[in-house]
């Protein structure tokens, strides 16, 4: 503990980089951390730091990250450093800090304070019926592509006017229904009191953009902020940042530009390299000492990443030992593959101090994880896959979420047209088209219910389950206006809505799977009471805050650390982790590096920046695996070795010992391999461009194509025109396919 007038913050633990990142806390500044190299610890200490020797009061300070996983693990650092003191500091995922502003100020922008958060699953269904009601073909444009365009649009702060301009520029002859859909999906989520993810950080920019004094509320406010994962944010969450920090200027971010591998989702990678552009007075600390991984890892990883050219020039040096060189392994097909990495396992946990969750297991796609999970059941390995489907998306659970979000939030149709026939009311589709027709002049759901039972428009069984669901709704919000507890109200829930009694009475294995769920969602529930909430706050408010948490969960804040099993997860879902033992599997062509990237520069870039990640997860033994031959999708491909093993330095790296086929760039066997365009990557200033959209183009014999699926071919004929032709393409991996135009997605190479 602190002695009154003695300095004791322990700066000593700290190497001399680390010290000087948490010092200069006056300012810009920019902390290069490479991977292993602590910053974690620097960001901790300096919050600490700024608590303790600078005497900034906790309400001043403002750390962002981009995981619940990684605020908490920052908190709990920060009280075990400053004490009680570090309770009072503002810890949070850019999206929960952007709940909170918006909670107590978007009534300005004329939205709800109780609004609901639309997650992936409610905004797809959402684009699925606007898609619908324009008679679009979902095989021609499909909902999750039209999802994806409009969250990039909103992540660049794009409204749909903009969208539309930026579509004639560009003269793509879909851009206009896109444009539409969004414009039709963003009525409905304003007329549903709701907001998208990527709606939590468009809001709260436009917020600050539109009332002045709002944002100088919090400029008074916040004095230091520090931002963690940099290289991560998009232009939304920069600008948002930019807002925050214009007046005091004491902005600390901390990141690597060589671990940026969200590009997909709109991550700009120009926001960390064009740091001292936007604040030429920055100071800049790199963080150059790896204390994670050995040297031969190191080593291996550093020379991969050396080959990009749209990087910050820096040297990582590892602490630890050389250790084990790292492991190559080509197999015959992905079984071969799956047992070697099942074998190695069990080998290791057998003759060394291992144990399963020592363990992970890599893969760049998720269909790739069968053939391993079918191994690790044959050999009895224990394991857990990161990021299927997770406890929030069940059915039973959404159904009773949906039912919180309808209670607090009237205007909520997508969580009413869940739960309205959950259980069985009765209510069919002409009933629910009557409740839609009846609601389109601005009615809640229930004022619309209300008006077709009024009007006698639905009657019998339907109208019997209604009455019963409104009278349960209503009776639900008083029981919340007086003051249930939530862990009461949410048995009440169950009660009152038919719900629990409903699945009780179906005594099937199912329904009892399901209703130890909803045990588990009690005791959920009790874990979130259990928390240090601040102050007295209304059941109503209770209830709306563990709503947003819930709603902001991610798939690695459900990953539990205790137990023992091996680990099975996507390359970009391995970001933040460490595992003493690596495998990264299905190192090919079209794999990793991923076929959406090759003769692409920038995509190539970021691949290797995946591959690099991978790596450096690694603590004492990396393998990485390929298959000669791989089976997906239902068809076996004759693959290639990933050009990244050519990056990969001898000494660092050998092939293993039961390997019998070379790989080259590991061997002397240098077989024929596409090296990496030599093309300019172009790393420039933010702008938003629509990505194409493929439509029916008229293709001609002998052009190169892309197909999702299949990779790039070459069209060997064309029978017919427009959007009927048949099309006959030769893929090296798929061989020959005959293929619809209007159904192909084959983009021209």
């Amino acid at each position: 503990m602190k002695t009154p007038g003695r300095t004791l913050f322990p700066l000593k633990d700290l190497n001399r980089n680390q010290q000087e990142a948490v010092t200069q806390t006056e300012g810009p500044l920019l902390v290069l951390a490479g991977a292993g190299s602590g910053k974690t610890r620097v960001i901790t200490y300096r919050i600490a730091y700024l608590l303790q020797e600078k005497k900034v009061p906790p309400y001043a300070l403002l750390a962002v990250t981009f995981t619940n996983k990684a605020a908490g693990e920052m908190r709990e650092r920060v009280i075990g450093l400053a004490g009680k003191e570090g309770r009072a500091v503002w810890i949070s995922t850019f999206h929960s800090a952007c709940v909170r502003i918006l909670r107590q100020h978007v009534e300005k922008l004329g939205i709800s304070r109780h609004f609901s958060i639309f997650d992936e699953s409610d905004s797809t269904r959402v684009i699925k019926e606007v898609l619908a009601e324009m008679n679009i073909d979902a095989r021609i444009l499909p909902p999750r592509r039209v999802s994806y365009l409009i969250s990039r649009a909103k992540n660049a702060l794009v409204e749909p006017d903009l969208m539309a301009e930026q579509g004639e520029v560009s003269r793509d002859h879909l851009m206009d229904r896109i444009v539409q859909a969004y414009r039709m999906y963003e009525e409905r989520l304003r007329r549903s009191q709701a907001l998208d993810f990527d709606d939590l950080l468009f809001f709260t920019w436009r917020l600050f953009e539109e009332r002045p004094e709002v944002l100088r509320s919090y400029e008074d406010l916040l004095h230091y902020i520090l931002v963690d994962e940099y290289q991560d944010t998009n232009h939304a969450q920069y600008q948002i940042i930019r807002q925050l920090s214009a007046r005091h200027r004491n902005l600390c971010v901390v990141g690597d530009d060589d671990q940026s591998i969200y590009r997909w989702r709109g991550a700009d990678i120009t926001n960390i390299l064009d740091f001292e552009k936007d604040f030429p007075e920055a100071i800049v600390v790199t963080l150059g000492e790896n204390y994670r991984s050995t040297g031969h890892i190191l080593g291996a990883a550093s020379c991969l990443i050396s080959k990009n050219k749209g990087r910050k020039e820096k040297e990582l040096l590892a602490v630890r030992p050389d250790g084990q060189k790292v492991s190559a392994y080509a197999a015959m097909d992905e079984r071969e593959e799956g047992g070697f990495i099942a074998a190695s396992i069990l080998q290791l946990i057998r003759h060394e101090n291992f144990s399963y969750r020592d363990f992970a297991v890599f893969y760049r796609i998720n269909a790739q994880s069968r053939a391993i999970e079918d191994t690790f059941l044959k050999m009895n390995i224990p394991y857990t896959i990161v990021g299927g489907v997770r406890f929030y998306d069940r059915k039973e659970i959404k159904d009773i979420i949906s039912c919180l979000r309808l209670i607090l939030n009237p205007a909520d149709w997508g969580s009413f047209e869940r739960i309205v026939n959950a259980p069985a009311r009765g209510v069919g589709k002409a009933s629910l088209d009557k409740i839609r027709a009846a609601g389109i002049e601005g009615l809640t759901p229930e004022e619309a219910v209300q008006s077709v039972l009024k009007s006698g428009a639905v009657k019998g069984k339907a109208a019997q389950g209604l009455g019963d669901l409104l009278e349960a709704l209503l009776m639900l919000r008083e029981k919340l206006s007086l003051g249930t507890p939530l862990d009461e109200f949410v048995v009440a829930v169950l009660d009152e809505t038919g719900y629990l009694g409903a699945l009780q009475a179906q005594a099937t294995d199912e329904a009892r799977n399901r209703i130890e769920n909803l045990h588990e969602l009690l005791a959920v529930v009790d874990d979130f009471l259990s928390d240090d909430r601040p102050g007295e706050i209304s059941a109503t408010e209770t209830l709306a805050a563990f709503l947003d948490q819930i709603s902001l969960v991610s798939d690695i804040d459900n990953l539990k650390e205790e137990g023992s099993s091996v680990t099975l997860m996507t390359l970009h879902m391995a970001k933040g982790l460490e595992f003493p033992v690596v495998f990264m599997s299905g190192m090919e062509e079209d794999l990793l590096p991923h076929y959406r990237a090759q003769g692409e520069p920038v995509e190539m870039e970021e691949e290797r920046r995946l591959c690099y990640v991978g790596m450096t997860r690694a603590r004492e033994l990396l393998f990485l695996t390929m298959a000669r031959r791989r089976r997906l999708f239902g068809q076996y491909d004759n693959t290639l070795p990933s050009r990244f093993f050519t990056d990969l330095p001898a000494e660092n790296v050998e092939l293993h010992r039961e390997t019998v086929y070379p790989i080259p760039g590991i061997t002397d066997s240098l077989a024929s391999l596409p090296m990496p365009s030599e093309g300019k990557v172009a790393i420039g200033e933010f702008t938003y461009v629509p990505e194409p959209v493929e439509g029916e183009d008229r293709l001609r014999p002998g052009m190169q194509v892309r197909h999702p699926m299949f990779g790039v071919g070459q069209v060997m004929a064309v029978e017919g025109t427009g959007p009927d032709a048949r099309i006959t393409v030769y893929f090296p991996r798929g061989g020959k396919k005959k293929l619809i135009a209007k159904y192909a997605n084959l983009q021209v190479v």
